[in-house]
């Protein structure tokens, strides 16, 4: 009889055992699975919305300092340093260029980034993005430093371009504090009175 008990509870042990570990695998490969959904869904977010290091945005043109976090020479040849708001210029194509200094941005999709696929400064600079004032200069979407030499990169913007809107994208010769303030900051020009600026279109 005692036999009996021991074989009885032995059963349900084993019985209670099954169950627990059946209950612990399916708990446990849920618990992995939207663990995995969620650290996949942080790199996505991380991948998307992550630093970029040369990019100084800024959200209109009456800000005045915004670091850049880039070392770089500093110089002023060929620049002026007149308010850009307003400033008229002759661009009909993607390309800006004088004495060395290009810039070259095609037409692309509307968003919270500008391409640039082309930039050559003989002197650390800025690219500023600008919004068009009919045909002029107008407030200032975002700002990205690069060194001198040629690069193609990025301009971050906090305030999105809109779709089948013209833009302009414009050198500006930093000041050798490494900060974009279009107050200090020059102008390159195409020529004398006139920014090297190159427009393009979203879409």
């Amino acid at each position: 009889m005692a036999e009996n008990i021991w074989e009885e509870n032995k059963g349900e042990n084993n019985k209670r055992g099954d169950e627990k570990r059946r209950y612990f695998d399916k708990k446990t490969i849920s618990s992995f699975l939207v663990g995995l959904a969620v650290g996949i869904l942080a790199v996505v977010l991380w991948m998307v919305a992550g630093p970029q290091e040369a990019n100084a945005p800024i959200e209109e043109a009456d800000n005045t300092q915004i670091d850049s976090g880039t070392a770089g020479s500093q110089g002023n040849a060929g620049a002026t340093n007149p308010s850009p708001i307003g400033a008229q210029f002759n661009s009909n194509s993607n390309e800006g260029q004088a004495a060395g200094n290009v810039i070259v941005v095609a037409d692309q999709r509307a968003g919270a980034l500008v391409l640039v696929d082309r930039v050559s400064l003989s002197t650390s600079g800025w690219v500023a993005i600008h919004e068009d004032n009919a045909g002029t200069l107008g407030n200032i979407l975002g700002a990205a430093r690069f060194s001198e030499g040629e690069h193609a990169g990025s301009v971050t913007l906090l305030r999105e371009t809109k779709a089948n809107r013209e833009y302009h994208a414009v050198l500006y010769v930093d000041d050798g504090d490494e900060v974009f303030d279009f107050r200090e900051d020059t102008l390159l020009e195409a020529q004398p009175g006139v920014p090297l600026v190159t427009t393009f279109e979203t879409f």
